[in-house]
């Protein structure tokens, strides 16, 4: 009766988000939650991507705290929302700790090597905190070099401010109709914490493909193995060869017993 209570309460605060197109990464998806945020306080907005009954990969789970705010965002939708999106410049994207020389030496001169280069250090490597991308041609460590190679992030800054485009994404609502309990013991909740054993395999696949409270307990009676020192014991017991003496009487015990069990009838 709780957990009914408790997934029918969620049901009311709960919708399901279709966006389109996709969002690219987590800097547009961050827009999308602020934007979502001016309806209510949330508590759970995750992807639905890896979700198997969901066949679309864009849609999302929103759970608001107030069923009045899942009320108005159901309301205002469908809407258009204006994302700011920067586009993908693969050329400028290098890994910060590999550094590629521009005349590579010729492996067939027969002149000495050149000298490896400096090893990387935060001071030769600058990372831009908008287009996360590394300088190729690290400064050695002269003052000139070093205003050189400020003006030009600057420039690449400038840059980055300039190539953003704003991008329409469509947004529609409809309500909940899954369970919640497998959204947020699977998705929504964190791996790192605690966690609770499921009874079987079977168990688990049930709950997380059954949609209704209930239809996915599966009962079974287990059979529980004797502990050691019993099974010893009666091994022991049938093991013990008994002579003919002792098995007359051990007969005549059994036939006083169900004599006096008899006589206690009649």
């Amino acid at each position: 009766m709780a957990t009914t209570a408790k997934s029918q309460f969620f049901a009311a605060n709960s919708l399901r988000l279709t966006i389109l197109p996709k969002p690219l990464n987590l800097a547009e998806r961050r827009q999308i939650y602020h934007h979502l945020q001016t309806f209510g306080d949330i508590l759970y907005f995750k992807s639905l991507h890896y979700n198997r009954t969901i066949d679309q990969p864009n849609n999302y789970l929103i759970i608001y705290r107030d069923a009045s705010s899942a009320t108005r965002l159901r309301q205002s939708t469908p809407k258009n929302l204006t994302i700011q999106r920067r586009p993908f410049d693969p050329v400028s994207l290098h890994w910060p700790f590999q550094t590629t020389p521009s005349n590579p030496p010729n492996p067939l001169s027969l002149s000495p090597a050149p000298k490896a280069p400096p090893r990387a250090s935060p001071t030769n490597i600058y990372r831009s905190t908008r287009s996360l991308r590394f300088d190729v041609n690290p400064p050695e460590g002269s003052e000139a070099e070093e205003e050189a190679a400020a003006k030009k992030r600057q420039a690449i800054d400038a840059t980055d401010v300039d190539a953003q485009t704003d991008v329409q994404v469509r947004m529609t609502s409809a309500a909940w109709r899954g369970e919640q309990r497998a959204e947020l013991r699977e998705w929504a909740a964190p791996y790192w914490g605690p966690f609770r054993v499921e009874g079987s395999m079977m168990q688990r696949e049930l709950a997380m493909e059954v949609p209704l409270v209930g239809l996915s307990d599966v009962g079974g009676v287990v059979k529980r193995a004797l502990p050691g020192p019993i099974l010893t014991r009666r091994r022991d017991r049938e093991r013990v060869t008994l002579g003919l003496r002792q098995m007359y009487k051990n007969a005549l015990k059994e036939k006083k017993a169900r004599e006096g069990v008899n006589k206690e009838v009649q």
